[in-house]
């Protein structure tokens, strides 16, 4: 993108003034090994942002949490691999590309230290990802605008201020995705995990009800009305909700000021998690 050519620009110029032709050589090719370390990163998060995408735009946020957190743990797991892979074998890896004997040792330095810090450049473009895919394109872009000039700024300083060579390049990268990344996390909406026992609305889910429709109609009228979306064991059971929105004799225990059942026999095991309730409305086709 066109931040990333500026980016780009600046830095040649930086490395240009102050190392020379050995320093670019360095700097390219260590930012070759970095850029196929990175693309991994961009294809996987490209595709989890469609898929939360379709979940937002199918009103299943439900099963958000579970794939973020599934497609953090994939992606930081595979950081770490091919950061160790890339640090033991980056000597081969820098032979095969047939790196000019003067700029062998800077290109190194330049690709040990990109390795090491790959967990943060997966982990700024996870949550961008996640950022766009809820259709928060705005801040996803502000905080690459940061990373970019706070990455030039730091090229500036580490190469020319301090004279850190081409290690410091590295350094400034990675300095700017750190900063970046913590920094979007601190934006991402944490979800309010919202105990089922003191809901003053809930809308239950039983067997009956139990086709993503009907869960989509639930989880609506609950916002609707300020409530939270419950459950029977066997929808737990079937893994289509977590056990802590379970209501009954092996969940919680429930006193709401209205609770809407849908698609609920109304079990022992179900009823004596919510006979308290102040007013229950039962949807069911069930005519006992």
């Amino acid at each position: 993108n066109l931040l990333q050519v500026v980016y780009n620009m600046v830095d040649m110029i930086v490395v240009g003034q102050t190392l020379g032709q050995v320093g670019l050589s360095a700097v390219s090719v260590g930012g070759d090994v970095s850029h196929f370390m990175t693309f991994i990163a961009m294809g996987f998060s490209s595709a989890g942002q469609v898929i939360i995408s379709q979940y937002i735009g199918a009103k299943e946020r439900h099963k958000l949490g579970r794939f973020v957190s599934t497609m953090f743990g994939f992606l930081m797991v595979c950081a770490m691999a091919i950061s160790v892979i890339c640090i033991v074998f980056r000597h081969q890896a820098l032979g095969l590309m047939n790196v000019p004997a003067e700029a062998y040792a800077q290109a190194l330095g330049y690709a040990t230290i990109s390795a090491a810090g790959l967990v943060f450049i997966y982990g700024y473009n996870m949550v961008s990802a996640v950022l766009r895919g809820m259709g928060d394109s705005i801040s996803a872009l502000l905080f690459l605008i940061l990373a970019t000039v706070l990455n030039i700024g730091l090229d500036i300083w580490f190469v020319a201020g301090l004279g850190w060579g081409v290690a410091g390049v590295a350094l400034a990268t990675m300095a700017a995705q750190v900063v970046s990344a913590i920094a979007v996390l601190q934006t991402v909406e944490k979800p309010k995990d919202v105990d089922i026992a003191e809901a003053e609305v809930i809308v239950a889910v039983g067997r009956g009800a139990s086709g993503e429709g009907m869960r989509a109609l639930a989880k609506e009228l609950a916002d609707l009305l300020g409530g939270v979306v419950a459950c029977t064991r066997p929808m737990v059971e079937s893994n289509i909700f977590d056990a802590k929105h379970q209501i009954g004799l092996s969940g919680r225990t429930v006193k709401p000021k209205l609770i809407f059942t849908l698609g609920i026999s109304g079990a022992v095991q179900f009823a004596a998690g919510m006979k308290s309730s102040d007013c229950i409305v039962a949807i069911n086709t069930d005519p006992a």
